[in-house]
């Protein structure tokens, strides 16, 4: 299933990245988030569902798959506990984290990898979020920590235009849609 599209960049091994989906239950978003990771630039080096003993038969769509590894976690770990799972399977240099229901544009994963070669110095990366259906709201920029233990999403429900205000990328150095990027040594 993910060799679809001859154009798509292939990196070397030191721009290897591994995607990496935890599913519960996530019906047909599983599928269609699948196909929109077919339709990346650059290719994920491979590509791990973790199934958090969903019930509502969403992983078979990944049985279905080529060149993507299925996780039986036997339990519901959580989002935290299935991503802990499958790191341990990785040898890739990064690993995107993503939610089933989230659509990536097909530039996402390039411009991820493309954001962690520009900026060394950091160790992980989010992206922009949309509203599913929306062109110009954000569902949000990452989440924001205080020191009191609050935790809010940056730019929830705002216009595109007025919420990359605050991000410290811009333009070519955004990505689209959901997910973190994080280099691993």
């Amino acid at each position: 299933m993910l060799s679809k599209g001859s154009e798509r960049k292939l990196y070397e091994k030191y721009d290897s990245v591994t995607v990496v989906i935890v599913n519960w239950n996530s019906g047909n978003h599983l599928a269609k988030f699948l196909d929109k990771l077919c339709e990346q630039t650059l290719a994920p080096t491979k590509t791990i569902v973790v199934d958090n003993a969903s019930t509502d038969g969403s992983e078979r769509v990944v049985e279905q798959c080529q060149n993507i590894s299925l996780i039986q976690a036997g339990s519901n770990l959580g989002f935290a506990g299935g991503n802990n799972l499958a790191i341990k399977e990785i040898d890739t240099q990064y690993v995107a984290l993503l939610n089933p229901d989230a659509f990536p544009e097909p530039t996402w994963l390039e411009r991820l990898v493309e954001a962690a070669k520009k900026y060394p110095d950091v160790a992980a990366f989010g992206s922009r979020q949309m509203i599913h259906g929306s062109d110009d709201l954000t569902d949000g920029l990452g989440d924001v920590y205080q020191l009191s233990g609050l935790v809010w999403r940056s730019g929830h429900g705002r216009d595109l235009s007025s919420a990359e205000s605050v991000l410290p990328f811009s333009g070519a150095d955004s990505c689209s849609i959901v997910g973190c990027c994080a280099q691993l040594d």
